[in-house]
């Protein structure tokens, strides 16, 4: 990618941004004065130059120079920024509704300091110097190919925060803690290191599971909060700039490679139409089954006979399970050491399904100073809690 957009009228894109506001106050999504200026002033174009759009079909590169670019950019899109050689994204540019979502969503005090994960392209970065000033933003990134260009492109714009390479699930020390925690990748687990450096009155907002969580801290070292409505899923927040991210597609082999152990089961006591219940299966939409299975990858199989299976994959253990309809049963084929996946997968899909498909904003986090996650859906005689597999 290119190091800077070059050729932009000023003017167009100032219209574009004023656009894109416009939509995202009138949606509802945007509302504080603060963050309203920040998406208003901040230009996009600076961040990424060049980008790729994928529709889940075609991949398509946009660059500063194309006649659509600036609509492009302004759209209500993510962009990815960031492809390594395999062909799978590592980095990418939010879609600024849900940047609005979570920044209006990240009510930290006025005087916080606050600690983004994920600096990506900067931009996000940008909008947090915009609207808290950027003495009191520190930013981390895995990537210091990322951090070095994010950090020139801030301080091209008057923006001076802190800009740090690391694993930011180790979060980033800092004497007084942080008023906040902003994450724009996604974690299995919320890290204890970010519990330990937050301030007495903070805030974590991260992608887990299959929402956007809102926690406070408490008094006791622990965070507990809920979710924002709609369902989001981020990149996964990696270990090494050189680590990929395992994809369903590389383990068809190990899934579709063997007989296993064979368990039939009846069909979903919740009346789902059985191929339905397969697709839900390997969306892993319900909350409680990706929290569950946080390293469980997911394929939905089609042969050329018509045939439907769902394929479940835990790289670390080799555990495969293969999920087939059979007349009136469910057929699982299975093996590696995790030999329940399917089953718990099963149990956990037919209670989010009878309980009318609930979207993240009906459960409610619990996370221990230890580290401990407890998860919540409902109250009273009709709620459930979970604790959570470390």
């Amino acid at each position: 990618m290119s190091e800077s957009a070059r050729g932009i009228d000023p003017a167009h894109s100032e219209r574009a941004r004023g656009r894109l506001t416009g939509e995202l106050v009138t949606s509802g999504v945007l509302r504080s004065p603060r963050w309203i200026a920040a998406f208003k002033e901040t230009p996009r174009e600076d961040f990424a130059p060049s980008f790729v759009l994928d529709d889940g079909r075609v991949r398509r590169t946009c660059h500063s120079g194309d006649a659509d670019y600036l609509d492009a950019l302004y759209a209500d899109d993510s962009l990815i920024t960031q492809i390594d050689p395999g062909g799978t994204a590592t980095s990418s540019s939010t879609m600024p509704s849900l940047m609005a979502h979570m920044l209006e969503a990240f009510a930290v005090e006025d005087d916080a300091h606050v600690l983004e994960v994920g600096t990506g392209t900067g931009y996000n970065t940008a909008l947090l110097c915009h609207a808290l000033g950027g003495e009191r933003v520190t930013t981390i990134d895995i990537d210091p190919v990322l951090t070095h260009s994010a950090r020139r492109r801030l301080n091209r714009l008057g923006h001076k925060p802190d800009v740090r390479t690391g694993d930011g699930r180790r979060g980033s020390p800092r004497e007084g803690g942080y008023g906040g925690v902003l994450a724009t990748c996604a974690v299995k687990r919320i890290p204890t290191p970010w519990l330990r450096q937050l301030g007495t009155v903070s805030l974590i907002v991260v992608n887990i599971g299959s929402g956007i969580a809102c926690l406070r801290s408490r008094h006791d070292g622990g965070a507990a909060g809920g979710f924002l409505n709609d369902p989001y899923m981020f990149m996964t927040a990696r270990s090494s700039p050189h680590e990929r991210a395992p994809r369903a597609a590389v383990h068809i082999d190990l899934a579709m490679g063997s007989e296993g152990d064979r368990t039939v089961l009846p069909l979903p006591e919740s009346g789902e139409d059985p191929h339905t219940f397969l697709r839900e299966m390997a969306l892993c939409d319900a909350m409680e089954v990706h929290l569950h299975q946080p390293d469980v990858l997911s394929l939905m199989l089609t042969a050329e006979t018509g045939l439907q299976q769902c394929l479940l994959v835990h790289p670390g253990s080799q555990s495969w399970a293969r999920v087939t309809v059979r007349k009136n049963a469910l057929v699982v084929r299975h093996g590696g050491p995790l030999s329940t996946m399917a089953v718990d997968r099963i149990r956990l899909l037919e209670g989010w399904i009878r309980a009318g498909r609930p979207n993240p904003g009906a459960y409610k986090l619990e996370v221990s100073s230890g580290g401990l996650h407890t998860l919540w859906r409902g109250e009273g005689g009709s709620g459930m809690t979970w604790t959570l597999p470390g």
